[in-house]
């Protein structure tokens, strides 16, 4: 699932792409990590995908109202963007330029639809941001992504 560009003077050039989702735990870190050191050479996406409940929903879960809520959205999108610098900056360490893009839905299947959409080659994943209640709980992102996608899945631990 290569992406074929056709340069000017007709060659083609094929460039593959390498999906990282990111929560801000440390194996997400070290996923953006093993993504540039052995996959420096392809385009490196660090996505963050924001799950965010309406705000009636925010609204009867806190007793909170519309206005807190799109406050609540707004610290969530600051704290999207530094942990996105941070990945950046990570992968600068490593002489790697990367993009980022925040994603909206439920985070398994965003990174899968992001990953089929953007005709992305393989996903560098951390093995798990949750701890092992919220695993039990919510089911693993790793292991949803994993089972879905088409592509090769790398879990890093």
């Amino acid at each position: 699932m290569n992406k074929t560009t056709t340069e000017p003077n007709g060659s083609n050039n094929e460039t593959e792409r390498t999906l990282v989702p990111v929560d801000g735990s440390e194996l997400s870190f070290r996923a953006v990590e093993h993504a540039c050191i052995e996959h420096s050479e392809t385009e490196i996406t660090v996505v963050h995908v924001l799950e965010s409940p309406t705000s009636g929903v925010y609204e009867s879960l806190t007793g909170g109202s519309s206005g807190d809520f799109e406050d609540s959205e707004r610290e969530r999108r600051i704290e999207v963007e530094k942990l996105l610098e941070e990945a950046t900056a990570l992968a600068d360490e490593h002489g790697v330029s990367v993009s980022t893009e925040t994603l909206s839905g439920n985070v398994a299947n965003a990174i899968l639809t992001y990953a089929e959409e953007n005709e992305i080659d393989r996903i560098v994943i951390g093995r798990s941001g949750r701890s092992s209640i919220e695993r039990t709980l919510l089911g693993s992102v790793t292991e949803s992504v994993s089972d879905g996608a088409e592509i090769p899945v790398t879990i890093v631990r």
